[in-house]
């Protein structure tokens, strides 16, 4: 049996404890330095086969480096010192060593450097974007959050983020975008899929779209070159498009995104930004989106498929004669400056109800079928002769928008599209549907160029004032065509011929 009273305390040694915890934090040390340069190795391996040149590169580097240590005698500075870990004996072995032995040593030293310092930043940047997702409360039940797989810059402004998203849906990304806008502090663009489901691509902005800019504000800041069109304010700044590098273009998007404003502002600026054009207007809800065109006289509006097959047909004839043209004089397509001829838009609002596929005991099925025969002519051949069309229309699929048409139209603008399919028919992926519902926010897409834009914003009575101004302008000659409107040129060949027809029948009638 102890005696509690003759129990006593043996006090620790305080030197012993510090010697335990320096021992502690030592070997926690070499842990950290042992998963750094783990890390390293396995981030430059992902470096070697992501992007194979960049790692090739800073090999050479690190092997130009030791060259460079081992000829100057770096280790003279590294271990000449008093109280040196190197004896004198050491240094001077590897000292004598041949230069091969302390270019290895070198090579070992800053591999095994650079190796630590890469898998120290990796994690640090890793913690960082864990934090990021831990104060959004983007976790799983397991409190895993999303993984950084690669990081990719898309321009000066934009980078692309890709994250294995440990089983978080996009949805609830979507959901936290304000907090993780404020976390990452900069805008967030958009939030897609990855190569799989299981990866989220997040692409941040250092620049936030405003939600409202209007036609005059893109017009101060910069100023429209000659047949050129307001794109709208991107991250870049303002953009323009030249109509005549595309030729032709599809502005497609649901009730209330902003379609039809941008439709007429793109009418606007290139009448504002041509000296010689003519616009013919096909308007199939009758006509009351075009008919503020109406009043000028280079444009020509039309509210019926009737109507509109006898123009675009006048239209292809006018192309025939224009490539006529050509062959006569030896050249490849028109410029209008030169050859004396006025550039032409044909712009279709609802392209679906010119184009949608209509029974065969539909009464305008026949002007149907003549009017898609047509404007797949005038897409695949009006580049040459200096005629562009623009489309614009609220439903898009196969149906409403044959594939070889939509196969010769470059300029794409997509705005909020009311399901993935639809986005994909117009920008090729499901983009458009994960817009925002803000009003003129867009994807323009150019060739394999794409950028969110907003879209300018112009508003009836400016637009009002605006064609007034053109009218003025014409009326003092400071505007004037080349040649006579298409459809009065059509006009007067239907009177001409109608007449050679009444002549014929009394002639007839006389004998």
């Amino acid at each position: 049996m102890v005696d509690k009273n003759k129990m006593r305390v043996i006090p620790i040694d305080s030197s012993s404890r510090t010697a335990q915890e320096i021992d502690a934090a030592i070997t926690e040390s070499v842990h950290q330095f042992v998963v750094s340069f783990g890390i390293g190795v396995s981030y430059f391996f992902k470096l070697l086969l992501q992007r194979p040149l960049i790692a090739i590169s800073l090999i050479f580097g690190l092997l130009w480096l030791c060259y460079y240590a081992t000829v100057n005698n770096w280790v003279y500075d590294v271990v000449y010192q008093p109280d040196a870990f190197l004896t004198w004996e050491r240094v001077r072995w590897i000292c004598e060593a041949r230069a091969e032995v302390i270019a290895l040593w070198w090579l070992a030293f800053f591999g095994t450097l650079g190796l630590f310092v890469l898998g120290i930043t990796s994690q640090m940047i890793a913690h960082k974007y864990r934090q990021i997702f831990l104060s959004t409360k983007l976790v799983d039940g397991r409190g895993k959050t999303p993984a950084l797989i690669k990081k990719r810059r898309l321009d000066k402004y934009r980078i692309e983020l890709e994250f294995a998203t440990n089983g978080i849906g996009i949805q609830r990304f979507k959901e936290k975008k304000d907090d993780l806008e404020s976390s990452f502090n900069q805008a967030i663009e958009s939030f897609n899929h990855g190569k799989t489901m299981s990866r989220v691509r997040i692409v941040l902005s250092k620049h936030r779209l405003p939600e409202l800019v209007t036609f005059d504000e893109v017009s101060k800041e910069k100023p429209l070159a000659d047949a050129s069109f307001y794109v709208g304010h991107s991250v870049q700044g303002v953009l323009t498009q030249d109509i005549r590098q595309l030729p032709h273009m599809l502005i497609a998007g649901s009730t209330g995104s902003g379609k039809s404003v941008f439709f007429k502002q793109v009418l606007m600026g290139l009448l504002q930004s041509t000296e010689n054009l003519q616009l013919y207007c096909i308007d199939l809800k009758a006509g009351l989106e075009m008919n503020c065109f109406k009043r000028l006289p280079n444009s020509y509006v039309v509210k019926n498929l009737s109507l509109a097959v006898g123009l675009m047909s006048s239209i292809e004839d006018e192309m025939r004669r224009r490539f006529k043209f050509l062959e006569q004089n030896g050249l490849r397509e028109i410029v209008p400056e030169r050859d004396g001829f006025d550039r032409i838009v044909l712009s279709i609002d609802e392209s679906s109800v010119l184009t949608g596929k209509l029974p065969k005991t539909h009464r305008d099925y026949d002007n149907n079928v003549k009017a898609g025969e047509i404007l797949d002519n005038l897409c695949k051949l009006s580049r040459a002769a200096a005629i562009h069309i623009v489309l614009a229309t609220q439903k898009v699929d196969k149906t409403v928008l044959p594939t070889q048409v939509s196969e010769n139209i470059s300029g794409r603008m997509a705005f909020k599209a009311n399901s993935v399919a639809g986005s994909t028919q117009v920008i090729h992926t499901k983009e458009a549907a994960d817009l925002p519902q803000i009003k003129g926010r867009g994807i323009w897409l150019v060739g394999t160029t794409k950028h969110i834009v907003q879209g300018p914003f112009l508003s009836e009575d400016r637009l009002d004032v605006l064609l007034s101004q053109l009218v003025e302008e014409f009326q003092a000659g400071d505007r004037k065509l080349r040649q006579k409107m298409i459809h009065e040129l059509a006009a007067n060949k239907d009177t001409s011929t109608s007449r050679l027809k009444q002549t014929i029948k009394r002639k007839d009638s006389d004998e």
